[in-house]
């Protein structure tokens, strides 16, 4: 890094309905790294489509979102500055308008601030969501970035099985 200074994640909320990000996107970080961040971290990044928590947030969940993040890496760390991309899923802080489906979580339990229940993980479900965070981390180094940081607040999920070791697919 440049300096000590890193810029942390934020939501931004600049993605289109299908959760491509929007030219505004691409001029925030351009903006953050041009300003003298010594590094900076992305909002929050679904790993699958059921993860998102709000409409108009960015998604990794498919191989042709690669060139979208790209293009992000490429505007920021032509400034010099290293990107680390938060990936998440929101677990049953999920929400059921966003998502069109039920928010999931380790237990059932009522999200106290929009009412929703957020019913228990299936055991094949958790590992559909490991898979989930695997394959978001390998297209997060295919997209160029310079790390991955899991967001694990607030109740959200994260990738717990320590057996799953991430390839390096940089070449």
């Amino acid at each position: 890094m440049k300096n000590r200074i890193l810029r942390s994640a934020t939501s931004e909320g600049m993605c289109d309905a299908l959760d491509h990000p929007q030219p505004s996107y691409y001029e925030l970080y351009e903006k953050i790294s041009s300003g003298g961040a010594g590094a900076i971290i992305t909002g929050y990044v679904a790993v699958n489509r059921t993860g998102r928590m709000s409409g108009f947030m960015g998604i990794i969940d498919d191989d042709a979102c690669i060139e979208d993040f790209r293009k992000l890496s490429s505007v920021v760390q032509a400034n010099g500055t290293p990107i680390i991309m938060r990936v998440v899923h929101c677990g049953g802080l999920s929400n059921k308008a966003v998502t069109n489906a039920e928010p999931v979580a380790p237990s059932p339990f009522v999200n106290t601030l929009s009412r929703q229940k957020a019913r228990e993980l299936a055991h094949t479900e958790i590992e559909e969501i490991i898979s989930d965070f695997v394959k978001a981390i390998i297209r997060v180094r295919q997209a160029g970035f310079d790390g991955v940081q899991l967001h694990a607040a607030h109740g959200y999920l994260t990738m717990e099985r320590q057996r799953h070791r991430i390839p390096d697919h940089r070449g």
